[in-house]
């Protein structure tokens, strides 16, 4: 009876190997007979760019085999025994090749005699795994920048938006979820541009200096006359006690010596006074505002106005955190001595806003701030904090995230608005700002009175409350420079990156950061973390800083060829070109860079070509963005004409392009209505430049603006042509204007200047003064009204047309005086040769339902400019062909009998307004 053949089995040490790393094979030769079998040699068939490590055989065998065939077929030479029924085993290393690949090996062997070795065939397969590789992708290749308008739902505190508004958004052109501390709000005061304005313009600025935080019993004088409270900080070493008046520089109202007058200090150098002489002698009605001084030279120039409204409040009220360690992670110093705050002693739990920046502590970069809100802060004492105690008549509702608080939130809505003015009963939809357009706001009320309904409101949005609205100068920062704060508005459109990485080697601790393109932002919530194509437990949220995401995998260690993959959703910023994202593995003394990859192309909103249709709707209240993206570039933009006499506000700002800015009148709008159907002349119309030769010597010159700005075929309501990248602002009062019209804004590029950067573009509208009420005019000879109908008869040859109303002289004069006025117009008209005939107006039913609304309200100058429309109609019927030969028309009684026209005052700055 016959042998069987002895099998051969062949198995990796690993299904998978580096490049170029260390792996083995082990050889078993299994004998199914009932007697030995005696090998006499074993050999092995290593795949493609494979090698033998030299003296690493070692079980049934030691010894190295010897290799031919390039060294891929290794033979040892042997005199072993496979027992019966049993088995031999060896085990041998190799090195893998560099080229990534699946491999399969081949063994077998000779036997004495008879007896016959099975090979293993193509067997224990090991895959040499490519190069550690990371790769970045996105979803597509081009997006709309974004956003292209701002509206209110960016902010998180959601409520109904002011009723006339879509988005009461003043000065923050992206703002979004957390809001954090605008630049404006860090930077020191005397930089702002509010200070710039003639009159102080902000509640703090205009407040006595007595009553704010700085100088309030809770820090003020402590702070002011104990140097040592203050700390070593170097900003601060001389104490804001030490401030000499000589660096005080008062530019609007009485000088030093003036206020000094009448105090001890009088006489006195500045030179040798501090500040804290003057607040200790001079009274407080006597002292100068913070917005009357030039803070630029001293150091209370380094408070910002943040500070200035919260000065005072303790840092362990605002949201229950432990600054000190805040801070510390900010990178900053020790609230120790290093620090120099208030409240050292403490850990920093009774320093405040102020101590910190007068430390030289930059507020804007303490993320703690940045989400605290209202109903977090425990404010002090009544009278210590400015904040809550400002007026709610103080902040500007209409552009504010105050005004629109929903007046059925508000606990007692009556202590607030007087509820006869406007609706607070339950269901209504009213809000803050119907209320101050309603004049219902008292005096009185302030945000604490506001209670729960202020809760969410963050210190920012209230601080920006008190930023008013008209100010053209508020709106001059930059939009970059506000920071990138609102990307992930609604309607943005993501970009989508998949990232994926692969190491040959286990990696331990592995840190994937990713650098998204300019300005895009990492949208919270969206990253996907997966290992070997399976969800990732207990994967790391990302930490996003601007641009910049990591993934810090901490105590995870990834396994040799398994691959790591993370996907996540991005929104663009503000900035147009072809962009690319990167993304950089570290770990374990290992670095892998993807390069710059996933290239994706940022394209312009707000882009209608450069006609003047179509045009982008833009909303009161909304900023908008757009962009100067080619040489002779203009985008237009339209919103609803307002009410006649409104105030119109237009605001852009393009950091690094020169843009103009033109407000046009719709084409059908006017001054004022006109008196007559024919009015005259139409509304003036700007036009561009004709070439000028020498036929023009002696002509005016044109002016500057013309010659750059293109000009639409509509008239021109206002223009703005700063040179360079200076803001520009128009201001314009609305005219009347056919119902459905629009008002046209043209932002256009100057001199081919083009910027990748977007402009910020923002309009509000101040609805116009509301009319008083007054009192309906009362005549004192109203019994004695009579109304006759007499016939004037033809017109032939009339030279002068006297008009007048019977009934009205007879009210305001009585009837026995108005007859004797009455008798003298008859006498004229029948004197021979003067050419006289009177037109008695009361005769018209028109004319006197006219004069009854006139009389209900005669402060409306509308309602006397529709009886003087009326009886010009008359007036123009009646003459018909004969106008030619009428010389003069003669109205009379006084204003109250015949009203002249009115032209309504529709100034924005006059003494009559204030």
């Amino acid at each position: 009876m016959g042998t069987s053949a002895l099998p051969t089995t062949v198995t990796a040490d690993g299904a998978a190997v580096a490049p170029g790393d260390p792996t083995g094979y082990s050889i078993t030769i299994a004998n199914p007979n009932a007697v030995g079998i005696t090998l006499t040699s074993i050999f092995d068939d290593l795949p493609a760019g494979f090698s033998y490590r030299p003296g690493t055989t070692t079980g049934a065998l030691t010894a190295d085999p010897s290799a031919t065939n390039n060294g891929s077929h290794l033979q040892w030479t042997t005199n072993a025994v496979v027992p019966a029924n049993g088995q031999i085993q060896m085990h041998f290393g190799v090195t893998a090749p560099t080229a990534p690949g699946d491999s399969y090996d081949n063994a077998g062997g000779t036997a004495a005699g008879t007896a016959t070795v099975a090979p293993s065939g193509n067997t224990a397969k090991i895959t040499v795994l490519g190069p550690a590789s990371l790769t970045i992708g996105a979803d597509r290749t081009s997006v709309a920048a974004n956003p292209s308008s701002v509206p209110l739902s960016t902010i998180p505190l959601q409520r109904t938006s002011p009723a006339v508004q879509s988005a009461p958004i003043p000065l923050l052109p992206i703002l979004g979820a957390p809001i954090p501390l605008l630049p404006i709000l860090s930077a020191p005061i005397y930089q702002l541009p509010l200070l710039g304005a003639p009159i102080p313009l902000l509640p703090i600025l205009s407040a006595p200096i007595p009553l704010l935080p700085i100088l309030s019993a809770a820090i003020g004088f402590d702070v002011l006359k104990n140097q040592s409270d203050l700390g070593g900080a170097p900003a601060v070493k001389a104490g804001l006690a030490d401030i000499s008046l000589s660096s005080l520089r008062i530019i609007s109202g009485d000088g030093w010596p003036a206020r000094l007058a009448g105090t001890p200090l009088a006489g006195r150098q500045l030179e040798s006074l501090t500040f804290a002489d003057a607040l200790a002698n001079v009274p407080s009605d006597k002292l100068p505002t913070l917005g009357q001084m030039d803070l630029s030279g001293s150091a209370l120039g380094r408070i910002s106005t943040i500070s200035l409204l919260m000065g005072d409040t303790r840092l362990t009220g605002i949201g229950g955190v432990d600054w000190c360690t805040e801070l510390q992670n900010q990178g900053h110093l020790s609230c120790g001595a290093d620090l120099g705050v208030p409240g050292s002693a403490d850990q920093g739990k009774s320093a405040t806003l102020l101590s910190l920046e007068v430390a030289g502590i930059n507020l804007d970069a303490i993320n703690g701030l940045k989400q605290v809100t209202l109903r977090q802060v425990q404010f002090p004492p009544s009278g210590q904090a400015a904040l809550p105690a400002i007026a709610l008549t103080s902040f500007d509702l209409y552009s504010s995230s105050i005004g629109g608080i929903s007046l059925t939130s508000i606990a007692n809505p009556s202590s607030v608005v007087d509820c006869t003015k406007v609706n607070c009963a339950a269901g209504s939809t009213a809000n803050l700002w119907n209320a101050s357009q309603a004049g219902a706001i008292r005096s009185n009320a302030t945000i604490a009175s506001l209670g729960d309904a202020a809760g969410g409101l963050t210190l920012q949005e209230a601080v920006l409350g008190t930023y008013p609205q008209s100010n053209a100068n508020s709106y001059a920062i930059p939009a970059d420079k506000l920071g990138v704060l609102g990307y992930g508005g609604p309607g943005a459109t993501e970009v989508k990156y998949h990232l994926a990485f692969n190491n040959p080697h286990d990696l331990g601790h592995p840190v994937m950061t990713v650098t998204l393109p300019p300005e895009f932002r990492y949208q919270p919530g969206s990253a996907a973390v997966s290992v070997n194509g399976a969800p990732m437990a207990n994967a790391p949220t990302p930490t996003a800083n601007a641009e910049t995401l990591t993934f810090d995998f901490a105590g995870f260690t990834l396994p040799a060829g398994r691959p790591l993959t993370v996907d996540l959703a991005a929104r663009p910023g503000l900035q147009l070109g072809l962009m690319n994202a990167t993304a950089v593995v570290s770990g374990d003394s290992f670095s892998l860079n993807a390069g710059t990859a996933a290239p994706v192309q940022v394209t312009e909103t707000n882009e209608t070509g450069d006609g003047l249709t179509p045009a982008a709707p833009i909303q009161p209240g909304n900023m908008v963005f757009g962009f100067m993206s080619h040489a002779g570039d203009v985008d237009t933009y339209t919103f609803p004409a307002p009410a006649p006499g409104s105030q119109i506000d237009v605001y852009m700002t393009c950091a690094t392009c020169d843009a103009d800015l033109t407000l046009y009148h719709p084409a059908s709008a006017k001054a004022h209505n006109p008196l007559r159907p024919a009015a005259g002349m139409p509304a003036v119309n700007a036009e561009q430049d004709q070439a000028l030769g020498l036929s023009n010597l002696g002509e005016p010159l044109v002016p500057g603006t013309l010659d750059d700005v293109p000009l639409a075929n509509l008239p021109v309501a206002g223009i703005s042509a700063n040179r360079g990248t200076a803001s520009e602002s128009v201001h314009a009062l609305a005219w009347d204007a056919a119902p459905g019209s629009s008002y046209t804004i043209q932002v256009a590029s100057y001199n081919g200047s083009t910027s990748p950067n977007a402009y910020g573009l923002h309009v509000s509208v101040t609805p116009p003064a509301s009319l008083p009420t007054g009192n309906a005019r009362v005549f004192p000879h109203d019994a004695d009204a009579t109304r006759d109908t007499p016939s004037i008869g033809a017109m032939d040859g009339v030279q002068t047309l006297l008009v007048a109303d019977r009934e009205r002289l007879r009210r305001a004069f009585g009837d026995a005086r108005a007859q004797v006025a009455l008798d003298a117009l008859d006498r004229l008209t029948s004197a021979p040769g003067l050419g006289v005939k009177t037109l008695f107006v009361d005769a018209y039913s028109d004319v006197q339902s006219a004069f009854a609304a006139l009389d209900a309200k005669p402060s409306d100058p509308e309602l006397s400019n529709d009886v003087v429309r009326i009886i010009n109609a008359h007036v123009d019927a009646l003459l018909g062909a004969n106008r030619a030969s009428v010389q003069n028309i003669v109205l009379v009684g006084t204003d109250e009998v015949l009203p002249m026209a009115r032209v309504p005052d529709l100034t924005s700055t006059a003494n009559e307004r204030t």
